[in-house]
């Protein structure tokens, strides 16, 4: 089956040529799917404790109705989730009447589990005890879920035009995915967490060593997206599949893109010298519990302002930001007043963004321009996200060291990111004014500044959300209802309470975030599979809304199931060197 060469041209026409919308509005409808990645926290937590308390009952009526209503809790999730995320791409206008369905509908779940005597403190699961950032999985799978609507309902009259990829310049809601994933990897990246999270592995004795351990470790991770990106060039080809030329060339993808920046931060992270830890979350594993040892005091016992003082002075966080300004800079510096011998040749003009803009492609170079030019700015991102997640990092252990003060410390993470948002928010305006407007194809600084600031924008409003300890208000409202006869189990390792460790993020955000790659690959394949099955051209807004809430539920059950096989194992170790780490990073 393959595309004929008139539905492919006029694919190709429907999705080209747009100047995107408002920062405003992409961040709200982003800002909106946290809210209801929440909701769908709660309602997992909800459905949870009534499932453990019919399962406690040995009685298969009360088993049997156990799994019924956990049906129905994951029924209930995955609607909130996807029906958000689809409202969100398709009628941002209704967003305001979404979230204040899922308020009552939270409203009705408290109220329920509070004044009836079903669900007791001890049937809600404790909340895992996970060695990194939890606000980070929530903003992951919202990344992961946002983008599988948007590549797929980008192709249906359904989707507003000005969501779609821009151009050249301007900002659209299609913009923003491969900048998140870059700043999320980054958040995650070892570059962010040594010297706070323990990886198992033995130091190794010299810098020649780390960076030959380290270029060997991206080099894997970093062929196996190549030969994605090849695979998805040939398979393009094989079926005369749309090709949006301006996005990023001829043969360059999201793939190459992302196993480039791997590359890079792989090789900072094998030079940089390693820190003195301060101290060290070691997750749990098969051979015993979560712990966390502290090699040495931060500026006095107690001191959070120390910690951050001393993560800020570490060369891991400012020369990767020294660099990260540097590279935009100069990357900048280029598209403005550059030039490029490959430009003359071609016969375009000199500077870099006209060479982008108006080489004509007849090299592997040229052909591939948009992927090439805009990769500096990607690293850039990178090289800039990685310092915040060591200053939440440095946090986060400073917590787990301390865990009396968490909620305090939340706040504390909380502000560190709001500090980082506005600081690049800033520079968006200051550089969209005085240098060049945002521009994802060339991924100029504007377009550095404005990742990071919508990045850091929504990792402090999940921050914030968890600061606001909904779950552990429940659990004291069911201890008050029941009396206090039983204790309430506040935290246990994962290993602990397999049952309990879904509801941090929900069933469906959490299988997602499980295995992101595998979502990702999934998601795309079933994007092709619609596109030469149905003419999405033709299709009303609601038959398409009702096919991107299958294709949700065939992506999302489908990494659900194939998560579980035997040889997911392979893909699960890379997928967590790809766009993302599984949950709890």
């Amino acid at each position: 089956m393959s595309l004929s060469d008139a539905a492919k041209a006029a694919k190709e026409a429907f999705v080209t040529g747009h100047a995107g919308t408002s920062i405003n509005e992409i961040t709200g409808v982003a800002c909106s799917f946290i809210v209801s990645a929440w909701t769908a926290q709660l309602v997992s937590l909800g459905f949870l404790g009534i499932f453990n308390a019919l399962h406690m009952t040995p009685s298969v009526t009360h088993v049997t109705v156990a799994w019924v209503v956990r049906l129905i809790g994951v029924c209930l999730e995955f609607a909130v989730v996807t029906g958000s995320a689809v409202a969100a791409c398709l009628r941002p206008e209704l967003i305001p009447l979404v979230l204040a369905a899922q308020a009552w509908l939270v409203l009705i779940l408290l109220v329920f589990l509070t004044q009836t005597k079903c669900v007791s403190a001890v049937d809600l699961p404790a909340r895992p005890v996970w060695s990194g950032l939890p606000a980070v999985s929530r903003l992951r799978a919202g990344t992961l879920l946002l983008t599988a609507v948007a590549i797929l309902g980008v192709d249906f009259h359904a989707f507003p035009r000005r969501f779609a990829k821009t151009e050249r310049f301007g900002t659209g809601l299609m913009d923003v995915g491969v900048g998140m994933f870059v700043v999320i990897n980054a958040l995650v990246s070892p570059l962010a967490k040594s010297g706070f999270v323990s990886s198992g592995a033995p130091a190794l004795p010299s810098a020649s060593a780390r960076l030959r351990v380290g270029l060997v470790s991206a080099t894997r991770s970093s062929g196996f997206l190549l030969i994605l990106g090849l695979l998805r060039a040939a398979a393009n080809d094989a079926v005369n599949y749309q090709l949006h030329l301006t996005e990023y060339g001829q043969h360059w993808s999201f793939f190459v893109t992302l196993a480039a920046v791997l590359v890079v931060a792989a090789a900072a992270h094998a030079i940089l010298p390693d820190p003195q830890p301060v101290s060290v979350f070691t997750p749990a594993s098969a051979s015993g519990p979560a712990s966390v040892s502290v090699f040495a005091p931060v500026s006095g016992p107690g001191s959070l302002w120390g910690a951050l003082a001393r993560a800020a002075q570490q060369p891991r966080t400012w020369i990767p930001a020294l660099g990260g300004l540097l590279l935009s800079a100069a990357h900048q510096t280029w598209l403005l007043y550059g030039h490029s011998h490959g430009a003359d040749a071609d016969g375009s003009a000199g500077a870099g963004t006209e060479w982008v803009f108006g080489a004509p492609r007849t090299s592997l170079l040229t052909a591939n321009k948009e992927g090439v030019a805009s990769l500096p700015g990607y690293v850039a991102l990178f090289l800039l996200a990685a310092p915040l997640g060591r200053l939440l990092y440095a946090v986060r252990a400073h917590a787990h060291a301390r865990p009396g003060c968490a909620p305090a410390l939340g706040v504390v993470s909380a502000a560190v990111a709001i500090v980082v948002a506005a600081a690049a928010w800033a520079a968006t305006a200051l550089l969209t004014a005085q240098a060049q407007p945002v521009s994802r194809c060339l991924a100029n600084s504007a377009f550095v500044a404005w990742q990071l600031a919508l990045a850091a924008s929504l990792l402090a409003a999940a921050l914030l959300i968890e600061c606001a300890a909904a779950p552990q208000w429940l659990r004291r409202a069911l201890a008050r209802t029941h009396g206090p006869a039983v204790a309430v189990p506040t935290a246990v390792t994962p290993a602990a309470a397999p049952a309990g460790a879904s509801w941090e993020l929900g069933s469906v955000l959490g299988a997602v975030d499980a295995h992101p790659l595998l979502f990702f690959l999934v998601t795309n394949l079933c994007t092709g599979a619609v596109n030469l099955a149905v003419d999405t051209l033709s299709v009303g807004d609601a038959a398409a809304a009702g096919i991107l809430g299958g294709y949700l539920a065939v992506a999302v059950g489908g990494t659900s199931v194939l998560g579980r096989l035997p040889a997911r194992a392979a893909l699960t170790a890379l997928s967590r060197r790809a766009p993302a780490r599984k949950r709890g990073d």
